[in-house]
């Protein structure tokens, strides 16, 4: 296909018209002999199926010559699928849009590609089937979006003489990144925020199965009341038990009140729990400075020796040292609330010692990209960037694809002309990325990073980490909560 073919033809008569057609019609030259009754022309061979096909001339004078041109039927090769990664995730709730990119094949005569999508494996009926795509990639529009499920797709190429290659093997997506189970929890957490209805209770579900525990002395716990019922004429609303965490009335069955120093120690207790400050792990991952500050310093040294596996930082908060701290295990001996604060504080190291190893991973693939003669520099920002973009991608809160528009190459501060790579304000990692390179320099590691952001957009371990911190998050939002129920009676 596209090639040009030589014609030559003899014999026919002088200075007459001739007619040359290829393939029964698929493409007609008018042309003439000249002098001699001769003619030479090229044929720009036009897409036709693979096969023989038939060039006919006729002239003028009725006479005609016939010759056979075979187009080839060697298939092309199947493309390799590229992103959205074999068991990729998007979308919280579904209505996943991807982006599906493949390899580009090259074959003499041209290709285009068949794109199918389907919830089944077969491709019995697909989902979405698109096909003659002139490039190797396709967005899908807003009314194509995916379902919540879970989802294949597969490529081939076509050339221009309709040899079709081999499918793709498929590779799997999923709609939905937060699992069911969590959208109670978010329900919970959105009734919290807007105040309904009662108290948030920590490990409700444990405090159902324990009804009959009894409380310490120091602390009532609230539970989530229904919405009320309508009520009847002449109907008195039924009294509710009170919401609040408070100090308790003078104790009746000692007999006795508490005395001034006792009460002056719940005091202290009450304002400790208060003033609780439970770190806030969130997607800007800011949280990862405080807990290297409170193991001893955030210096480039420091970080280096994170991201080679010589340091691993862990949240052990001050206040766990602290000796009112004692007073309050006392109390809460057993109870759920204590339990939750010790949660939460084992599964921040859970998910920190998660964020190091994916920035370790992300280290380490940077340095294999890097070409030879690229300068190494220090790109503790650089690495963390790209897990920013990750959680941002898999949270729902950044879904435009790496572009070089989410950088800027400006000249940096000092006496010799260097530059340095900077993250666009509304990209998930504004501000200085690396520093100290030179102008070509700053755009390898440009094109670098937008290529480590594509691929960690399809992490798994991404997707998790990004899980792992919405869970987290509602867990905070209720020890919060309780927290903030704390007052004198």
């Amino acid at each position: 296909m596209g090639e040009n073919v030589e014609v030559v033809g003899l014999g026919f008569a002088a200075s007459s018209p001739v007619s040359l057609d290829y393939g029964d019609g698929l493409m007609v030259s008018e042309l003439d002999a000249d002098a001699t009754g001769s003619f030479r022309t090229k044929l720009l061979i036009p897409a036709s199926i693979h096969g023989d096909h038939v060039i006919s001339v006729v002239g003028g004078e009725g006479s005609e010559a016939k010759a056979t041109f075979s187009v080839e039927d060697m298939p092309p090769a199947a493309p390799g699928l590229l992103a959205p990664k074999n068991g990729a995730q998007g979308g919280l709730f579904g209505g996943f849009r991807p982006a599906p990119k493949w390899a580009a094949v090259n074959d003499p005569s041209g290709v285009t590609y068949d794109l199918q999508l389907d919830g089944d494996p077969n491709f019995s009926d697909p989902f979405l089937e698109k096909q003659g795509l002139e490039r190797p990639s396709y967005a899908l529009a807003d009314d194509e979006a995916l379902p919540r499920g879970t989802y294949y797709w597969r490529v081939r190429a076509v050339d221009r003489a309709a040899n079709e290659s081999p499918w793709s093997e498929p590779f799997l997506v999923k709609s939905g990144i937060i699992s069911i189970w969590v959208i109670p929890a978010l329900i919970f957490l959105a009734l919290i925020v807007a105040g309904g209805g009662g108290s948030a209770v920590i490990y409700n579900r444990r405090l159902s199965l324990k009804r009959a525990e009894t409380l310490p002395d120091l602390f009532r716990v609230g539970v989530l009341q229904p919405p009320p019922t309508a009520l009847g004429p002449g109907t008195e609303p039924e009294a509710r038990p009170t919401s609040r965490i408070a100090l308790p009335a003078p104790s009746r069955r000692r007999g006795r009140s508490r005395t001034p120093e006792e009460q002056a120690r719940l005091h202290l207790v009450v304002d400790f729990m208060r003033s609780l400050p439970l770190i806030h792990v969130a997607c800007d991952l800011a949280w990862l400075d405080e807990l290297l500050e409170a193991s001893g310093s955030t210096t480039p040294e420091i970080y280096e020796q994170v991201l080679e596996g010589q340091i691993k930082p862990t949240y052990q908060p001050a206040w766990l040292r602290h000796p009112t701290y004692e007073d309050v295990k006392r109390i809460l001996e057993g109870h759920t609330f204590l339990q939750g604060l010790e949660d939460y504080i084992a599964a921040v190291n859970d998910i920190a010692g998660d964020l190091i190893s994916l920035l370790r991973q992300v280290y380490q693939d940077t340095a294999a990209a890097l070409p030879a003669e690229a300068p190494r520099v220090y790109q503790w920002r650089f690495d963390l960037a790209v897990v920013q973009h990750g959680l941002a991608w898999f949270r729902g809160t950044y879904l435009r694809e790496p572009s070089a528009r989410d950088y800027i190459i400006m000249e940096a501060s000092g006496e010799e002309p260097l530059m340095s790579l900077h993250g666009e304000e509304s990209a998930p990692f504004p501000g200085p990325l690396i520093e100290g390179l030179s102008e070509s320099d700053a755009v390898v590691y440009r094109d670098i990073h937008m290529q480590l952001r594509t691929s960690y957009a399809d992490s798994e371990g991404a997707r998790l980490l990004a899980s792992r911190m919405a869970t987290l998050e509602i867990l905070r939002q209720q020890l919060t909560a309780n927290l903030a129920e704390l007052d004198q009676s």
